[in-house]
């Protein structure tokens, strides 16, 4: 554990928005008497600016978690993530630009906020109510985007003055479940290998071209190689033991998942069936490490 926390990082993404709705209890206890229900059978949940407005925020936030899940490992409960330190440079500089997004979507959202209002204001008819707005100048506050970065906790790194055979079991136990928790985050590696193997290995034997003048069934789109692609580029950076089973299977995705792209597997029956092949042979050995 002491060598990985010279190779990794804890990295914890933290995005807050306002979520623009609220419950309306007026609303909730006219329909549940209406309807002769009990006063909690429904609830009425209204929007309170119309649903494309904070969208563009949405898809940012949407895209950066995303992204951080792609480049970082599970490892903690409270969120933190693990990072390779080889994954780093490239992971920051990807989260200061969807920051600097994200900012600039919060800053153009709260500029046109009253525009928004007064739409949400048709919108709702009599369900509109000015006191469930927060003013313009608080709205800014209720969005956020960070990110934090802490070093791996080591066993050594427990200092406190306890007895020595007390300090040596907390040591121990920190060790061992630190040991758990990368190889929680190594078999991560090794399902998503799974997954996209899976897929591919589904969705190619699946495919049937359409006769002319027919549509095409179990259809697969250019994202079923492009996401083998990306896969196969990261698996090394992520690989922070070393595993040489691990960097093996990256080359082995590059050299035989990615050879023809999602036009040619439509279109050529020989290299869809090669492709197939080689991706079933990954999930066979990956399942077996799993095992």
């Amino acid at each position: 554990m002491s060598i990985l926390s010279t190779k990794a990082m804890l990295a914890t993404l933290s995005i807050s928005s306002w979520t623009a709705r609220k419950h309306d209890r007026a609303a909730t206890e006219e329909i549940n008497k209406s309807k002769e229900a009990a006063v909690d059978a429904s609830r009425v949940n209204k929007l309170l600016v119309p649903k494309d407005a904070l969208a563009p925020i949405e898809k940012i936030t949407g895209a950066a978690r995303n992204f951080h899940y792609e480049y970082s490992m599970p490892w903690a409960d409270n969120g933190a993530r693990l990072l390779p330190a080889a994954a780093y440079v490239a992971y920051m500089a990807r989260i200061r630009t969807f920051r600097e997004q994200f900012d600039a979507a919060v800053s153009e959202f709260v500029a046109e906020y009253e525009t928004h209002k007064e739409a949400a204001r048709k919108q709702l008819g009599q369900m509109f109510r000015e006191a469930d707005y927060p003013t313009a100048s608080d709205i800014h506050r209720r969005f956020s985007f960070s990110v934090a970065i802490d070093p791996v906790p080591a066993a050594e790194d427990f200092r406190v003055s306890i007895g020595d055979t007390q300090a040596d079991l907390i040591r121990a136990e920190i060790e061992a479940r630190a040991n758990e928790q990368l190889q929680g985050a190594m078999n991560d590696l090794f399902r998503r290998v799974q997954d996209v193997c899976g897929r591919m290995v589904e969705r190619l034997t699946s495919y049937k071209p359409g006769a002319k003048g027919e549509r095409a069934e179990g259809t697969f789109r250019d994202s079923l190689v492009e996401n083998v692609r990306d896969l196969a580029a990261i698996l090394p950076a992520l690989n922070v033991t070393g595993d040489a089973r691990l960097n093996d299977i990256a080359k082995r995705m590059e050299a035989e998942l990615t050879r023809h792209d999602a036009k040619d597997l439509r279109e050529d029956l020989e290299a869809r069936q090669e492709t197939a092949k080689a991706a079933a042979a990954i999930l066979a050995d990956v399942s077996d490490f799993l095992a």
